[in-house]
């Protein structure tokens, strides 16, 4: 399975959508920065620290179209590291 797989970043997406729904929080700031796919290259990613009652996770997500919706939606900027 590909780590950026079309489908899979779908599913990482609607994840993301979920927990903002039942609550969770985006901690600001987001990042961005290259991660690692193969021996043939690699894509920028946009990692989003999550805050809950549960405590906090770190979801990465690849840069794109929708996530830069979702970011927009949320009023949130983006640090290039």
């Amino acid at each position: 399975m590909a780590l950026f797989g079309s489908d899979e970043n779908t599913a990482r997406l609607d994840v993301l959508r979920t927990q903002l729904a039942s609550g969770w929080r985006i901690n600001a700031p987001v990042f961005a920065r290259s991660a690692f796919i193969s021996a043939a290259g690699q894509v920028r990613s946009v990692e989003f620290v999550l805050c809950g009652d549960s405590g906090h996770h770190v979801m990465m997500l690849p840069d794109g179209p929708s996530i830069r919706a979702v970011l927009h939606h949320c009023g949130l900027s983006v640090i290039e590291s």
